[in-house]
């Protein structure tokens, strides 16, 4: 008797070999892409100690010296001042904002002898000089550059807030009323550039530059929702523009030049965004929809900080983090050498870090 060997269809054997050749694959795809981002680092990655609790960075300066806040011994945050010869210097007790220049000069909002809060400027050897108001009692500094010129929010008698510029000439003067909950003074630039957002007549929160010598320049920058991420020091705007209802760019504009594409940008959420005067620019970006399960896969964050730099395109930021703090990692500045610092959480108690991103310069070159 001729005992017949029962076969397996051909299809049946096609569709495992498949399969496995598909898994295969990914299996090289998936893991050289966490090979290459494992063993190719651009930055050096430092993170900074702490008062004794969390820290939250506030800006970096050209020097890579850090200004931010941290949890003390006692429970309060207290404004610290960070760099790599001296290390961490406790400010005390300050709140709202700090920003330091780059010969080392800090501004930001600490209690006066009476307990109202008031914008001060203090100097590289630690002497404060309060910058006063205008008139209501309190004052908040938002932001300093290399000329020790400082603009912020004030009161005046009445209680309304106003935007303010000081500068050791002139002092302290009014830029223009602050009406709405979303209305704010924003950015300053090395020439003294400041911009911000204020109701105008029926326009609610509408951008406008101002500067010492030409006063008040209201603007309408062709970004989506009007809204503007950056000023650089040759006074262009940084911002998202709509080129067709599926297109979002990252542009820089003027009114004189108008618009200079940078990239396009997949999923534009709103936030903040910032850049330099070599057109880096740092953003979050949030995965596409048509691509989101691949993306899951390869990287399982719903968003992710970036990098633009005009000669490399796209750099993942987060990828570079410790990874207990990598999924949370978040961009506060980035300074005319592209160094980055920025803020992380970690576990159920909402530890926070500050994190130091330095570019490795042979790695840039290549």
């Amino acid at each position: 008797m001729v005992h017949e060997t029962k076969r397996i269809p051909w299809f049946e054997h096609r569709r495992w070999r498949i399969a496995l050749l598909i898994a295969m694959g990914l299996s090289v795809v998936l893991g050289g892409l966490w090979w290459s981002s494992q063993s190719r680092p651009l930055y050096q990655v430092t993170m900074l100690p702490s008062l004794g609790g969390k820290t939250t960075p506030s800006a970096l300066n050209d020097r890579g010296q850090v200004v931010g806040f941290s949890e003390a011994a006692d429970g309060e945050f207290h404004g610290f001042l960070w760099d790599r010869a001296s290390g961490m210097e406790d400010l005390g007790v300050l709140e709202g904002r700090l920003d330091i220049n780059n010969a080392g000069w800090i501004a930001g909002t600490k209690p006066d002898p009476n307990g109202r809060a008031q914008a001060f400027l203090c100097d590289p050897n630690g002497a404060v000089c309060f910058l006063g108001d205008l008139g209501g009692g309190t004052s908040h500094a938002h932001a300093l550059n290399d000329r020790c010129q400082v603009v912020g929010e004030s009161t005046t008698v009445d209680g309304s807030r106003h935007a303010f510029f000081w500068d050791r000439a002139g002092g302290m003067r009014r830029i223009v009323a602050l009406t709405g909950k979303d209305n704010h003074v924003r950015s300053l630039n090395s020439a003294g550039l400041v911009y911000g957002t204020a109701d105008m007549g029926d326009k609610p929160n509408q951008a406008f530059l101002w500067a010492p010598d030409h006063g008040m320049v209201t603007i309408a920058p062709p970004f989506v929702k009007g809204k503007v991420c950056d000023l650089n020091s040759r006074g262009q705007l940084l911002g998202k523009h709509r080129i067709s209802s599926a297109e979002v760019h990252m542009v820089l504009w003027t009114q004189e030049a108008g618009i200079e594409k940078l990239f396009r940008l997949r999923g534009f959420p709103d936030l903040p965004a910032g850049t330099n005067d070599a057109n880096q620019v740092v953003y979050e970006e949030w995965c596409s929809r048509r691509w989101a399960l691949l993306e899951w896969l390869l990287s399982p964050l719903p968003s992710r900080w970036m990098l633009w730099d005009p000669g490399r395109g796209k750099t993942d930021l987060n990828g570079h983090l410790p990874r207990p703090w990598r999924d949370s990692f978040w961009v506060c500045n980035i300074n005319e050498k592209g160094w980055i610092v920025g803020g992380a959480v970690k576990g159920k108690q909402g530890d926070t870090a500050t994190f130091l991103l330095e570019p490795i310069a042979e790695k840039w070159e290549k």
